[in-house]
């Protein structure tokens, strides 16, 4: 069977009874820390025996005041600044081409993060891509940037996928590489060594993989795989409390099932989506607003305004959605932490590991199944949204508007055009009314 994708338990903020965030205080599994700074470096403090957030603000500030006094010792060295992006204290010493890479890799992020080029989200890319690089080449002087060390470092990444059992892609290899020049190109403009006359390296192919349409009884499957049974969803329309609607719908898998409902209908992206407002559904006019600064925030470029018009399904799913609404955020998919779910990425890896066995329970081979199974995503919704869309023989254009494609329709009618079989055939018999 598939092996099964753990996520990392996750510190989130805590926030008081007014919904506002309690700076500097955060909560993981019931237990608060506080983070704190001392000189040059700074860490999560655990405040033991604190069962409640005003015991935790009132340990925080007690912590705070041995700091100020110089009695508080950390147990152990927290990360220091400078790290995972953030600045550094001070500038590296004036290199040379026998610099190590990684003090050219040092002197970029704290030019970048001291001059703000970037945004937080390009920088923790940056900073993976860092991280894998410099494993392999961190102490390579400057001068042996040729294609010989790229060529061995393309090896070496694959080498490493293959041991673990995990997919590489070219495009991760490429990015990579692409990140390193980042910190070569700023090398250069510091004087540490010449321009290169030619990047020494050719990118890999990549080429997408075809993403596949799911079938309508997947699509349901992965929609119900997850939410209890009859009885446990019972919570839900007796809980009357607007401080637990919230958990009591992530526990049961009803907001799950709504999310994947909300990307089936609408197309999303799984980030924006997980944002999503109810003030973004505007009822008098019949219309779903998909703003774009919130494709911009799930990684995507910035995007323009959008809408979906109410059809009958969309509708009858966010009437369904309001009837169990918390009304205490306008979030739809709020978490019980405040604001709203970083992500379903633990649900989604759950659900795909029952439609795995769903399959094979219907006679598939283990292997078929892996096959149809393992690159499945959530993007996959949006593909399967706009495969309806062509299918209902809309318009490529007005596809292209609903899901925010910026080329017209180009990229729906090269894609999924042969969906429509009939589509062509009916736009060219428009020239019939033509005499030319």
């Amino acid at each position: 069977m598939r092996r099964k994708n753990t996520q990392k338990h996750r510190w989130y903020p805590v926030f008081d009874g007014r919904k506002q965030k309690i700076r500097g205080l955060w909560e993981r599994n019931g237990v608060y820390a506080a983070q704190v700074r001392v000189h040059d470096w700074t860490g999560r403090v655990p405040l033991q025996g604190s069962a409640t957030i005003p015991q935790a603000v009132e340990a925080m500030q007690e912590l705070k005041a041995k700091i100020r006094s110089g009695k508080f010792i950390p147990r152990r060295r927290p990360k220091k600044v400078g790290q995972s992006g953030e600045c550094s204290t001070s500038a590296p010493e004036q290199g040379s081409p026998a610099s190590p890479i990684k003090d050219a890799v040092a002197g970029y992020k704290h030019w970048r993060d001291t001059m703000k080029v970037k945004d937080e989200k390009t920088c923790k890319t940056e900073n993976a891509a860092f991280t894998s690089v410099l494993e392999f080449m961190a102490d390579k002087p400057l001068s042996d940037i040729k294609s010989r060390l790229f060529t061995n470092y393309t090896s070496w990444r694959r080498e490493r996928a293959e041991e673990a059992e995990k997919n590489l892609s070219n495009r991760t290899i490429n990015q990579d590489i692409a990140t390193l020049r980042q910190a070569v190109d700023w090398a250069v403009g510091d004087g540490w060594l010449e321009k290169l006359a030619e990047w020494p390296w050719q990118r890999l192919p990549d080429k997408p993989k075809d993403v596949r349409l799911l079938e309508t009884t997947e699509v349901e499957f992965l929609r119900s795989c997850r939410l209890l049974d009859d009885a446990s969803m019972a919570l839900i329309a007796k809980q009357n409390s607007a401080n637990h609607r919230a958990e009591i719908q992530q526990l049961t898998g009803q907001a799950f099932s709504d999310y994947l409902g909300l990307l089936q209908l609408t197309g999303g992206r799984a980030t924006e989506t997980v944002m999503k407002r109810w003030s973004h559904v505007l009822w008098d006019k019949r219309l779903l607003f998909f703003p774009g600064d919130l494709a911009k925030a799930g990684g995507g470029k910035p995007a323009t305004d959008r809408y979906i018009p109410f059809y009958d399904k969309l509708e009858a799913h966010l009437k369904d959605m309001q009837s169990r609404r918390d009304e205490s955020t306008d979030y739809m998919f709020p978490s019980p932490h405040g604001g709203h779910i970083e992500s379903y990425r633990t649900q989604w890896e759950q659900a795909k590991d029952k439609l795995l066995e769903w399959h094979i329970k219907r006679g598939l081979s283990e292997e078929r199944a892996h096959e149809l199974v393992d690159d499945v995503g959530l993007h996959y919704f949006r593909h399967y949204f706009i495969s309806q869309c062509v299918m209902a023989g809309m318009d490529f254009r007005v596809i292209a508007e609903m899901v925010s494609h910026r080329d017209g329709g180009l990229l729906i009618g090269k894609k999924y055009s042969h969906l429509a079989p009939g589509h062509l055939q009916e736009q060219a018999a428009k020239l019939n009314a033509r005499s030319f």
